[in-house]
């Protein structure tokens, strides 16, 4: 049997090109130009890619500790509505790079947004978070077993 053996490169890689490619899609469902809701989701989601761009390594084990460790249990049981009704006040703080009360109106936006979508897109949100959240379990594995 051959082993599949991935490089945290490859996995760190796997994750930058997933979390894009989600905030592409969740732009791409907030299209309407004059709207200040989707131009404020849009601008979020480019952000987010900004900050992937300048230092994937902390965005990765950030999400890792901040969000999967917290909610492993209803990221892999799909849970939607817990996500979608969740007060988020108590997982983000001000920081160097976070605006926490920016992030929250954001995140406030997104998730009222996401309750008038089809169960379709709802699941594929689950996908994507599913994706993400066990891209950085690897990342975060791979790198203690190095240290």
């Amino acid at each position: 049997m051959n082993n599949l053996v991935i490089d945290e490169k490859s996995i760190l890689n796997a994750f930058c090109k997933n979390y894009k490619e989600w905030m592409e899609w969740t732009v791409s469902l907030f299209k309407e130009e004059n709207n200040k809701t989707h131009k404020t989701i849009r601008g979020g989601c480019e952000l987010v890619c900004n900050f992937i761009k300048l230092n994937p390594i902390l965005f990765i084990t950030g999400y890792y500790k901040q969000i999967y460790a917290r909610y492993k249990k209803y990221i892999d049981d799909g849970d939607f509505n817990f996500f979608a009704e969740k007060d988020y006040s108590w997982d983000i703080e001000d920081g160097a790079l976070v605006n926490a009360k920016k992030a929250l109106e954001t995140i406030h936006t997104i998730r009222k947004e996401l309750h008038k979508f089809s169960d379709h897109v709802k699941s594929r949100w689950m996908k994507y978070v599913k994706t993400v959240s066990k891209l950085s379990l690897l990342y975060v594995i791979k790198k203690a077993q190095k240290e």
